[in-house]
């Protein structure tokens, strides 16, 4: 928060940035490091992105390598397993909300309403099209429908 509404060190047009770099699979945490390191870039330099990156990827590495020699023990666990399922329930609900706030943001009319829905089901009900063109299909058609509107 301070980053973006103290400092202003985070703008409309920078997070596209992290987007390009996230471009493509990857392990689930290469936003969050990507993120930090950006802003700890903006921060602080070359530094403050080393130290920034560091400071996301550490705790759950350490976490997993510490954890892991248990984790056959408890892994049947009734109250592990619903720990687990109460944390996956939780993760599922935070991406559904920022998802939706990235909705009420961007789909503002017809033309960018029918792209995400088209997208959407683009992305739901098949597996051979690769994310990434998916993404920029929908942005050729935005640019297309930008250019007709004017």
């Amino acid at each position: 928060m301070e980053v973006v509404a103290i400092h202003h060190h985070m703008t409309n047009s920078r997070p596209l940035v992290i987007f390009l770099h996230y471009w493509g699979r990857g392990p689930a945490d290469k936003l969050a490091t990507v993120t930090a390191a950006f802003i700890g870039y903006l921060v602080a330099g070359p530094v403050g992105a080393f130290v920034a990156a560091g400071a996301v990827f550490a705790p759950p590495y350490f976490i997993v390598v510490v954890a892991a020699p248990y984790y056959r023990r408890f892994a049947q666990n009734r109250q592990v397993k619903a720990f687990v399922q109460g944390v996956t329930a939780a993760a599922v609900g935070a991406i559904a909300g920022a998802a939706y706030i990235l909705a009420r943001r961007s789909l503002v009319d017809l033309p960018t309403v029918l792209i995400g829905l088209i997208t959407l089901a683009i992305l739901m009900f098949t597996k051979k099209i690769p994310e990434p063109i998916v993404i920029l299909a929908a942005g050729a058609v935005g640019v297309v429908l930008h250019g007709i509107a004017r």
